[in-house]
């Protein structure tokens, strides 16, 4: 890497850092406004939008890969209800390190019990089956932009799933607040195909 492009990604660096401070104190303010009821109507209106999606890999998915929602995440739930019925089997991904940085991705039954895992996360545990090649990524983020542009954690354990994986189908879920103008990105972030919220559904290209 040339000096102006370590320079380049320091910026860049920075920005993340600065909006992903911000991101989380906004998350921490809506969360404390919500009530159950509205984060449960929000995320039933987000998998509204997304059956009526026109894609193959929604209307026949395989192995779809959802998350259990931090504290101000929207529940992927519902969605997984409805992939569930349309033929997937569900996964969850579960950290196996972090340099460099690698999710796995297990089966899990409904109304499984998951384990407590890293950075406050419940995952399943080690032992349960490993899952085929999701078809389907439902990906949580601080924020995303029109572009499909992504804002994660900063732990890049995300970006190396979706590589690993680039005919899947990414799906980013979450509330209003967190869509962005523009996401500072680099060469290395993964984007997102379809950006859903309680309200819209944007193709990202």
């Amino acid at each position: 890497m040339s000096l102006r492009d370590e320079g380049a990604a320091a910026v860049v660096a920075t920005e993340k850092s600065a909006l992903r401070a911000w991101l989380r104190a906004e998350r921490a303010l809506g969360h404390a406004a919500r009530s159950l009821e509205e984060a449960r109507r929000a995320a039933q209106g987000a998998a509204e939008l997304l059956a009526a999606a026109s894609f193959a890999a929604l209307e026949e998915p395989s192995c779809a890969a959802l998350y259990h929602p931090l504290p101000g995440e929207l529940d992927p739930a519902p969605i997984g209800a409805l992939l569930r019925e349309r033929g997937a089997r569900l996964c969850l991904p579960r950290v196996v390190r972090l340099t460099p940085p690698l999710l796995g991705f297990h089966l899990v039954a409904e109304g499984a019990a998951l384990v407590p895992g890293r950075f406050g996360l419940q995952e399943p545990s080690a032992d349960a089956p490993l899952a085929d090649a999701p078809t389907v990524f439902v990906v949580p983020g601080l924020g995303f932009d029109r572009a499909g542009h992504r804002l994660g954690f900063g732990r890049g354990l995300y970006d190396g799933a979706l590589r690993a994986q680039p005919s899947g189908l990414r799906v980013a879920l979450c509330y209003p607040q967190a869509l962005r103008p523009a996401i500072p990105h680099t060469e290395d972030d993964e984007p997102m195909d379809l950006i859903v919220t309680p309200q819209e559904l944007i193709v990202t290209h």
